[in-house]
């Protein structure tokens, strides 16, 4: 049913055994109707296999300020949520309702399109694509099992990103500050380096790479390599002239402009 939106680098886990939930988490057993066992270990399953999914490593563990170098994160996003604090409420017993474990899916793609707000930005579609994976599982996986009274719910609209009180920052994707800011009042840009130049284009390989394998003969081509079946390739824009990296820009923008 909605196998073609999602991949898995391995098997979801099973389902949690019903029983085991029941007995785990007593209060919650007895004060939900009857069979609600059931319905948050598929809740549980839908959540499990959306963190295992490495479409949305992105979103899977709580983001590390420190090590991606974004203090700014904290003042902006005032309520963090991500897919491995989830999945460990569920089993905790944490959540009063069922519905409150889709409010928390939610609430971690609202957060990254407001951090990310550049609507190209990777990390802003890539979490669009992670709430429409996320509806169509849950209106197939738990909705049918809240009773004849619960009829499926209808996709969610993409999340409008939140305003910030404070001047917004910069949109980061997942490893790696993105140079471009064009959101409201900012400070003006800092200089074009060219290790920041490369970084960018790393970043929009790597993407181009993820999307179309094939592509690598082609940018090695752009990037003067002779391609050779045989051949390990380690590409370091940083060594690459200002020329190669402008025929690579050029590349890149064509590429990006096809998927539009």
């Amino acid at each position: 049913m909605y196998e073609d939106l999602i991949s898995f680098s391995s098997p979801p886990v099973s389902r949690i055994d019903t029983m085991e939930i029941s007995h785990r988490h007593p209060k919650r057993a007895r004060t939900l109707a009857a069979g609600d066992a059931e319905i948050w270990a598929a809740a549980h399953a839908v959540v499990d296999q959306l963190h295992q999914n490495t479409e949305f490593v992105w979103f899977a563990e709580p983001v590390d300020t420190a090590k991606l170098n974004i203090p700014e994160y904290d003042r902006i996003i005032k309520k963090k949520m991500d897919l491995h604090t989830i999945r460990d409420k569920i089993a905790r017993g944490d959540y009063e309702a069922v519905d409150h474990v889709a409010d928390d899916v939610r609430l971690v793609v609202r957060n990254a399109v407001t951090f990310n707000k550049l609507p190209t930005h990777a990390v802003h579609t890539r979490a669009l694509t992670l709430q429409q994976t996320f509806e169509v599982m849950w209106n197939a996986d738990v909705i049918p099992l809240m009773g004849s009274g619960v009829e499926a719910q209808k996709p969610k609209p993409a999340p409008e990103a939140e305003q910030p009180t404070e001047e917004p920052a910069a949109p980061i994707e997942a490893a790696e500050e993105e140079a471009d800011v064009s959101m409201g009042a900012q400070e003006a840009e800092e200089p074009m380096t060219k290790a920041k130049r490369s970084q960018m284009l790393t970043a929009r390989l790597s993407e181009l790479i993820e999307r179309d394998p094939d592509a690598v003969e082609s940018v090695l081509g752009v990037l003067g390599y002779q391609d050779d079946p045989d051949q390990t390739y380690s590409i370091d824009l940083d060594e690459c002239t200002e020329e190669t990296l402008g025929r690579l820009e050029t590349y890149l923008k064509q590429q990006e402009d096809a998927q539009v």
